[in-house]
């Protein structure tokens, strides 16, 4: 069920910005939840996240692949916190946008979803993930 509307794509493998002051150790803690959630590990990415987190709370990027792995694990509702938080942050990165609107969706609430995934390319226009989400989110509607 949650692999339809949520999945690893390019839109969560962006090169980082690393948002706030991010240590070495953040970073560290960052990289190695991202492996952790390419190889499918997302218990292990989960911790790896949480710990780039207690050293710096600010880092977006941390707080986006958080979300997304919440989502793939199945607590959607954790999911949109992670990126309701970041969004906190930072309110014109797409991705998080992107990650909210496919949570909502992962819980049915599709209008909420295709507008959260329509302020993602408000922000950019060129994200290919965001383009397809709202493809699939405006057939649920219709369906």
């Amino acid at each position: 069920m949650y692999s339809k509307w949520f999945y690893w794509s390019s839109a969560f493998r962006n090169k980082p910005r690393f948002g706030g002051d991010s240590s070495e150790e953040a970073i560290k803690y960052y990289n190695s939840g991202n492996n952790f959630l390419n190889a499918g590990n997302y218990d292990k990415a989960l911790a790896s996240y949480n710990q780039a987190l207690n050293i710096n709370p600010k880092f977006v990027e941390v707080w986006n692949n958080k979300g997304t792995v919440l989502a793939k694990l199945g607590r959607v509702e954790e999911s949109l916190t992670a990126f309701d938080q970041g969004l906190k942050i930072n309110p014109n990165y797409a991705n998080l946008w992107l990650g909210k609107g496919l949570a909502l969706s992962m819980l049915g609430n599709f209008e909420d979803g295709l507008q959260a995934v329509e302020q993602s390319l408000k922000i950019d226009p060129t994200n290919e993930d965001a383009k397809s989400a709202k493809l699939r989110i405006l057939s649920a509607i219709n369906s």
